[in-house]
């Protein structure tokens, strides 16, 4: 979105083009707010122009709200986003001028004074020498060139009252105190405050930490890491280090301009303490490096400090950089110490896109980028033996802490091979077959059998397979054909190959089997009675297997019995290749009536049994026939003989011999009669012939055949003799 530029008046005063009545909030972004802020600072009593943050420009001033001069009271009148902050006094750079040893570090004068100040950050030049980055009034505009490090027991922030120099630090190198030339600045970015100082003492080590003074013996054994470079959030927590107050810590208020005794610094506001020798020091904001310490004064009595925005700070130096900690590389794999094939990965992590370096004890060392999500690899070396590799993390001129890792390097392991060339269910029986080979044997492997992810077996392929033998010349001895019992539904088979000198091993390939349990079937013949004796007979199978199933009859809807269907049937066995033995025939004794027969067979794996079929069949009782041959008498001896059956049996039923109507004789008709078994094909014993001692006269006899079943006995017929 374009911004209307602001003009600066003949008359000192501010005034913005006519716009409409939307125009009424002030910039505060872009090169308009830059030039407003310019003009602003301008205006006797302005100190600082800034942005909360919050869309609001505020303005930071040393005279009362009511007595602003005439421009900064048009620019509060006239926008409807601006903040009025007043302060005591303006903002003066916090550099000591006491020419005396101290802490920290001073910079000398050629008549031996100077100013006290603090390190900013530790750092690099453009060609990666060592430097320190602090801020640009610490020079006397450029009058300063030698620096001193002070003890820091003698720093007000460790506790002394008194400044010894300790050792050499370096000379400046660059310096810029409000606009390029120390000059009062301008209206673009490019006023700020900072210097750099090359450090020629090589005793030194340079840590990418900052202090926070808890420690005055040694200042490393208390600091905090400086991860990154970044500009303030304005409202986020910050903390300043610094030679005089030491650690503080206080909330980014605004972002903008102010006058730094007399210069604009492009920068921010905050309300961390700081005094005089604090100049230079370091602000944090979490463990990004974001500001060096410009100047401070307060407002209402509380601490108000300004801190050059150190990005833009940097971009005047030509090319100093900002060391930052750098958490060493972790190794993911292999491990450390491991034996490894040529050319096998290396991983591991590290912080996000930075560049791995690795000095490697063969062949030439080389960089690999670490990735966004902080990872990276590289092909280890192919040359077989020991191997060490130096991994460090690098940004910039800034490295980590290295990380040495060794592995032995031997020739490349080749990965069996092979394919599962089917799958199959039968009934709950899964099997699954195919070929595998390790190319580093002729001998035969093992292959691993997962089912739903899970380790379900594992069979040594052995099987003869020709075919693998002509396409790879290792022996046909490398088929293998898996089986086991597995729940009915949808599985996952997935094979693996188990290289036989212990390296990876590989996926054959995963199927998807469908178990399903199928129905047993089969049909019932015949149904059928003889007296009360039922008779059902048929044959019945289970698909899912070869073996002889149960058979359950029901009678009128109540279990009448279980047969197991054994019979041999081999016209089942030509239809349905599961054997012969799957006939059944079974009989019982029920009452006379109606009945209803089912039949149902016998799920093998416990599925449902499924009706072969039902029968209506009638149950009824045959009366007993047969004849009365000869009755005769002989003095008081009377004889009687014939024959007599019941059509429900072939066995011999009793006859009674009624004489004159009483009972006489009981008898079985049991004696041979091939003339009735010819005729009724029930046997031929069932002539009968009785004889019993009567009284002298006529007499009438009857004999009644017994039925078998106990139902009615019919007359066979009556003589007089």
């Amino acid at each position: 979105m374009a911004t209307a530029a602001l003009v600066i008046g003949l008359a000192g005063g501010i005034t913005a083009p006519t716009a409409s009545a939307d125009d009424a909030v002030a910039p505060t972004a872009g090169a308009a707010f830059d030039e407003q802020a310019v003009a602003l600072l301008g205006v006797d009593g302005v100190e600082s122009v800034t942005t909360d943050g919050e869309g609001n420009v505020v303005l930071a001033v040393t005279t009362p709200e009511d007595d602003l001069a005439p421009p900064a009271e048009e620019f509060v009148t006239e926008h409807s986003n601006v903040d009025v902050q007043v302060i005591d006094a303006p903002f003066s750079a916090l550099a000591s001028t006491d020419v005396v040893a101290g802490a920290g570090y001073v910079g000398l004068l050629d008549d031996g004074s100077g100013f006290l100040c603090s390190i900013g950050f530790t750092g690099f030049s453009p060609s990666g020498r060592p430097a320190v980055i602090s801020a640009g009034h610490c020079t006397g505009d450029g009058l300063v060139s030698r620096t001193l490090l002070t003890v820091p027991s003698g720093d007000p922030a460790g506790g002394g009252g008194s400044v010894r120099t300790q050792a050499e630090l370096g000379t400046f190198g660059y310096s810029q105190f409000g606009g390029p030339g120390n000059t009062a600045g301008d209206t673009d970015r490019n006023a700020t405050d900072v210097s750099v100082i090359d450090v020629t003492n090589t005793s030194l080590t340079l840590r990418p930490w900052v202090t926070n003074w808890a420690t005055p013996a040694d200042l490393s054994q208390s600091a905090r890491p400086v991860t990154a470079v970044g500009t303030a959030e304005v409202g986020g927590q910050v903390v300043k280090s610094g030679r005089t107050t030491g650690l503080t810590e206080g909330t980014v208020g605004a972002f903008g301009w102010a006058r730094v005794d007399g210069r604009l610094v492009y920068g921010f506001e905050t309300n961390v303490r700081s005094d005089h020798g604090d100049s230079g020091g370091a602000v944090l904001q979490g463990g990004t490096a974001v500001g060096v310490v410009s100047g401070g004064t307060t407002s209402g009595g509380a601490p108000l400090m300004w801190a050059a925005d150190l990005p833009t700070a940097l971009a005047r130096t030509g090319g100093y950089t900002v060391a930052v900690s750098l958490a060493a590389p972790v190794l993911v794999g292999p491990a450390a110490n491991a034996t490894i094939e040529a050319g096998a990965l290396v991983s591991g992590t590290a912080p996000a896109n930075t560049t791995l370096a690795v000095q490697s004890s063969v062949g030439e060392s080389f960089q690999v980028p670490v990735t966004a999500a902080g990872t990276w690899s590289f092909p280890a070396t192919t040359t077989t033996g020991s191997v060490s590799y130096t991994l460090t993390v690098r940004s910039g001129y800034s490295a980590s802490a290295p990380l040495v890792v060794g592995y032995t390097v031997v020739t490349p392991n080749a990965r069996p091979i092979g394919q599962i060339d089917a799958a199959t269910a039968s009934g709950r029986q899964l099997t699954v077959s195919g070929w595998t080979l390790d190319p580093d044997t002729s001998d035969s492997i093992p292959v691993h059998v997962y089912v739903d992810g899970t380790f379900a077996g594992s069979v040594t392929a052995s099987g003869s397979r020709p075919d693998v033998e002509r396409a790879y010349g290792k022996g046909a001895a490398h088929g293998f054909s898996w089986s086991s019992t597995v729940a009915y539904g949808s599985h996952q088979v997935c094979v693996y190959a188990i290289d036989s000198a212990g390296g990876p091993n590989p996926s054959l390939g995963c199927r998807t089997v469908s178990v399903s349990n199928a129905a047993p079937i089969g049909n019932v013949d015949a149904v059928s009675a003889s007296g009360n004796a039922l008779r059902v007979s048929g044959w019945a199978l289970d698909p899912d297997t070869s073996d002889s199933i149960p058979v359950h009859v029901y009678i009128d809807g109540t279990f009448g019995g279980a047969v197991t269907a054994t019979g041999t049937r081999p016209d089942v066995e030509r239809a349905y290749g599961k054997g012969a033995a799957h006939g059944f025939n079974w009989s019982s004794t029920v009452a006379y009536g109606s009945h209803q027969v089912c039949v149902y067979a016998i799920d093998s794996a416990g599925g449902p049994n499924p009706s072969l079929g039902c029968r209506t069949v009638s149950v009824t009782n045959a009366a007993p026939i047969g004849n009365v041959d000869a009755v005769s008498t002989s003095g008081s001896r009377l004889t009687v003989s014939g024959w007599a059956l019941d059509p429900d049996t072939a066995d011999s039923i009793p006859v009674h011999v009624y004489v004159d109507g009483k009972a006489v004789l009981a008898l079985a008709a049991n004696r041979a009669r091939p003339d009735v078994d010819r005729a009724y094909g029930k046997g031929a014993a069932h002539g009968f012939v009785a004889s019993a001692t009567v009284a002298p006269g006529s007499h009438r006899v009857c004999v009644y055949a017994i039925d078998s079943a106990g139902g009615a006995n019919p007359l066979l017929g009556c003589r007089t003799s």
